[in-house]
């Protein structure tokens, strides 16, 4: 059972890899003209950068597009005796600010010129191997979290040829950067309070932001889940066990929907999936043009049952048909650990097959502790 819980989580991730990079395939590669000059491979003149200030113009780099900018990555070849100059001058044009590099070759290299080049040098890589996983998101993170948002430049990735390492890097850039345009930021100011929050935005079957997931925070952080309720206009909250009260205080008055479990979960499938459907039904009765805020210790942890359950609810009133593999894809590509086990998905089946033979009979579901609560 824990094998299988691991592959469906481990399935969704490489599906999620392997969607950005066919993306970047479509959108970086067209025929060119492959030929050798001066020892390097000559490929893909279409994104292929000019060097303006040389003649020949020519260096093995490419532009790669990211996601939704053009022209965010240069992807080259580490700088050999007779390119050193060339490479530099690449970098000097191009403005670039920051290069990684991915190799363990290392030429000694001097620029006399006037401005800050950052270089991020990985010498865990092994040639013709695969790194430590780990290590290697903690260095793109370091990359990350030092890159000055105002540079609209490219960053330079090299290995030895420019693209096996080269590759994998930007894809995985690329990937997190996917990933990121679905988190959820805080607006509201609070003295010694961060904007980050383990929040993002999934959607319903008929609307892009229905829902918004997050954990329960620690008594420290409540007021970063105030912040995010009343950031994001959220009148709902459900939570995903018991709700524990917590302390907090706010500039104002907002009012919102708290639904809960009447029982703790038990291993009993038939009457888990009857809570779940309790909690979708009601939620579904309540009008709301805004996001519904989904809570539970992790922020994954039954999220995406609720959110299957409520968006395969949804796409059987409207097509009178449910397709459950792809709604749940749908929420894995915002979070692969949504639905990631046997047990979840059991629930997500139990809960429709109660809904449905409760809807032949004419029962309708409504056994969810509720009140209303105005945040002060």
């Amino acid at each position: 059972m824990v094998s299988l819980s691991i592959g469906i989580t481990t399935v969704g991730v490489l599906l999620s890899i392997a969607f950005v990079v066919l993306m970047l395939y479509r959108r970086n590669s067209k025929h060119g003209e492959i030929a050798m000059t001066n020892s390097t491979l000559r490929y893909n003149d279409h994104s292929r950068v000019i060097l303006v200030a040389k003649c020949p113009d020519y260096i093995n780099a490419n532009y790669i597009d990211g996601v939704r900018q053009e022209k965010v990555y240069i992807a080259t070849q580490g700088p050999r005796k007779n390119t050193v100059s060339d490479f530099w001058s690449m970098v000097w044009q191009e403005r670039v600010k920051q290069v990684v590099m991915l190799t363990n070759v290392m030429e000694g290299v001097k620029i006399n010129e006037n401005r800050v080049v950052t270089q991020y040098h990985y010498t865990a890589w092994p040639d013709h191997d695969t790194p430590d996983p780990l290590c290697l998101l903690l260095f793109h993170n370091h990359v990350t979290r030092t890159k000055v948002a105002r540079h609209k430049v490219p960053t330079l990735v090299h290995c030895s040829a420019g693209i096996g390492r080269t590759g994998t890097y930007i894809a995985i850039d690329a990937l997190y950067e996917e990933v990121d345009q679905y988190a959820l930021f805080l607006t509201s100011s609070v003295p010694e309070r961060e904007n980050y929050i383990n929040a993002i935005s999934l959607p319903s079957f008929i609307h892009s932001n229905a829902f918004i997931i997050t954990h329960y925070q620690t008594t420290g952080n409540s007021v970063d889940f105030i912040r995010l309720i009343t950031d994001y206009e959220s009148d709902i909250v459900v939570c995903m066990e018991p709700l524990c009260n917590v302390e907090f205080s706010s500039d104002g008055p907002w009012s919102i929907e708290i639904v809960e479990p009447t029982l703790t979960r038990t291993q009993d499938y038939s009457q888990t999936a009857s809570q779940f459907l309790s909690l979708v039904s009601f939620v579904q009765s309540v009008k709301t043009h805004n996001p519904i805020t989904v809570v539970s210790r992790d922020g994954a942890a039954l999220c995406g049952v609720f959110c299957a359950v409520y968006n395969l609810i949804q796409q059987l009133t409207i097509d009178e048909e449910m397709d459950v593999f792809s709604v749940v894809r749908l929420l894995q590509t915002r979070r692969p650990e949504l639905c990631s086990t046997l047990e979840e998905y059991a629930m997500i089946h139990d809960a429709l097959m109660t809904y449905i033979e409760s809807n032949a009979s004419g029962n309708t579901y409504y056994n969810s502790e509720r009140w209303t609560g105005v945040l002060r």
